[in-house]
């Protein structure tokens, strides 16, 4: 009898010791959630400020593919479509040689104006580095 009760009152320690630790992953969930939540905000907030802008805009890898174009930009060249930058800006079948996606790679920003056969126009160009959570750099 002594047994079966100290087994019994094991048993109910350990019950008690789990439901703590279930109530403690179920708030730890609710504030990922929470965070997640927040942060896709962040990120919807921050591409509409991108879509909105007048400006023709987007964010080339170190692979030079495009990441993102936003509708200012695809009114002039298009939807990306997974094009490479040189093919989608230039209608390049190689890298331009004048391109700096290297020195813009080591951290640095660069202004330059560019005249596009393509559209007529002359655009203000600026390549500023971007860190992605990754470490990678885009521009």
């Amino acid at each position: 009898r002594q047994a079966h009760d100290e087994l019994e009152l094991r048993v109910q320690a350990r019950t008690a010791e789990l439901l703590d630790v279930n109530l403690k992953l179920h708030a730890e969930n609710a504030e990922r959630r929470l965070a997640e939540q927040y942060l896709e905000h962040e990120r919807a907030r921050l591409k509409g400020i991108l879509d909105a802008m007048p400006d023709g805009i987007y964010i080339d890898s170190q692979q030079r593919g495009i990441e993102y174009t936003n509708p200012a930009l695809e009114r002039d060249f298009g939807i990306a479509n997974g094009c490479r930058c040189f093919e989608y800006l230039h209608g390049r079948t190689e890298p331009c040689p004048w391109c700096m996606l290297d020195v813009v790679s080591s951290g640095q920003m660069l202004r330059s104006e560019q005249h596009s056969s393509r559209t007529g126009k002359t655009y203000d160009i600026y390549d500023v580095p971007i860190r992605n959570p990754d470490g990678a750099i885009s521009k």
